[in-house]
């Protein structure tokens, strides 16, 4: 992006161009240098955006809270069940009073892999070799093997089981449009939407505006993925495989396709459709996603090609070369041989 700067193909919106491709390269060279030290002052307000790329300001927080999560899981890797989700509950309430919103998210992401993969373990049988030889086993067996068995005329069983199950499946869809409905917060004019309206103006403290109903919003649409199997499947279809595959490409290069195309659309949208109404600013929206898409994701699919997917298999390699050989002696039994 800085190079595209350079060469006036991108506005100048979050970069100027300098006076030489060299005095520019060294710009880039020390905005990523300010990235990764970002890591420690990930919770600075006074620390700069990045420069050229303001959407890679993500980039830090991760990696610190990533070592944060990797702290929390080896503290609590020896805990029983019970107690490492109680323990991990009173942290991420401890984090939500503090303002620390970052850590709950991630905090609250392993919470719910381990209540899901709790949830897979009761529902897999003991003896089927996919269950997990972790965790202890409940007494959700035997329980089920105690219950009456339901006769012929004994109807209300399996009613009540299917009322019982609707019942849950809606609680979940209606968490999922609800999570997706506030995740659509607007940046500006909030106070012309319905129902986000409301939450804005009771956002509990010491929170402002949008980032903690976006954090509360996260958790209900993971939790409603985890819970709603037919939801699953959606992912698992060819093209949410992909879009998977170039979501971390399309991070990383939509900003450099919009600070290119907006300059010759925007003021084509702003004349034919306009912004100064709701309406209106739902409509440039879709044209912008019609036009723009596209070639956003055309440019995302190269780079995942080209970049993403080379370093991907540089780093694996990487990494089985730092890695001991599980089938190699230690260094221990070496000695003893001696």
């Amino acid at each position: 992006m800085s190079v595209a700067v350079y060469y006036r193909l991108s506005e100048a919106r979050y970069g100027s161009p300098l006076s030489s491709l060299t005095a520019q390269i060294g710009s880039w060279y020390e905005t990523c240098w300010q990235l990764l030290q970002a890591s420690w002052r990930w919770d600075d307000p006074s620390w700069p955006m990045p420069r050229y790329n303001p959407a890679l300001w993500t980039i830090p927080v991760e990696f610190a809270q990533s070592m944060l999560l990797f702290i929390v899981i080896l503290g609590l890797s020896h805990a029983r069940i019970n107690m490492r989700l109680l323990i991990l509950a009173c942290i991420m309430s401890f984090c939500f009073w503090s303002a620390q919103l970052h850590t709950v998210e991630f905090l609250g992401g392993m919470f719910i892999a381990e209540v899901t993969l709790l949830q897979s373990y009761n529902s897999t049988p003991s003896n089927s070799p996919e269950s997990s030889p972790i965790l202890p086993t409940t007494e959700f067996d035997d329980k089920k093997a105690e219950s009456p068995i339901a006769t012929a005329f004994d109807t209300t069983v399996p009613s009540t089981t299917y009322n019982r199950n609707t019942f849950i499946k809606a609680f979940w869809i209606l968490n999922l449009i609800c999570g997706l409905y506030i995740s659509s917060w607007t940046n500006s004019h909030v106070d012309e939407v319905p129902i986000l309206s409301i939450l804005d103006a009771h956002t509990p403290r010491p929170y402002k505006g949008q980032r903690v109903w976006f954090c509360l919003a996260a958790f209900q649409i993971v939790l409603a993925c985890t819970q709603l199997p037919s939801l699953q499947s959606i992912f698992n279809l060819p093209l949410a495989q992909y879009l998977g595959n170039i979501s971390y490409a399309l991070y990383l290069t939509h900003n450099l396709c919009l600070t290119i195309l907006e300059p010759f659309f925007a003021p084509l949208f702003e004349r034919t459709i306009g912004k100064g109404s709701f309406f209106g600013r739902h409509g440039v929206w879709a044209a912008g996603l019609l036009i723009y898409g596209p070639f956003i994701l055309w440019t995302a699919d190269v780079f995942w090609r080209g970049i993403d997917v080379p370093s991907t298999k540089f780093a694996r390699w990487l990494e089985s070369k730092c890695l001991i050989d599980k089938d190699s002696e230690s260094p221990r039994r070496g000695n003893t041989q001696l």
